[in-house]
């Protein structure tokens, strides 16, 4: 099991749980065929910045 180098928490498909955790509710959202939240909301602006965090790290090559 690989764990966050930040945290120690559980690393997973889109980094760790803990410290990416709306995009792990938004693969819940996605593997549960719910209707996702609107984009101007609180959550989803959230997953943005995530998704951009983790976009970098990689081109980066700092994906942990």
């Amino acid at each position: 099991m690989k764990t966050c180098e930040n945290c120690g928490c559980k690393v997973y498909s889109n980094g760790c749980v803990n410290c990416n955790e709306e995009l792990y509710i938004l693969d819940q959202y996605y593997e549960q065929d719910m209707e996702l939240p609107k984009e101007d909301t609180d959550f989803m602006k959230k997953v943005r910045e995530q998704q951009e965090r983790l976009a970098i790290d990689i081109r980066d090559g700092n994906k942990k």
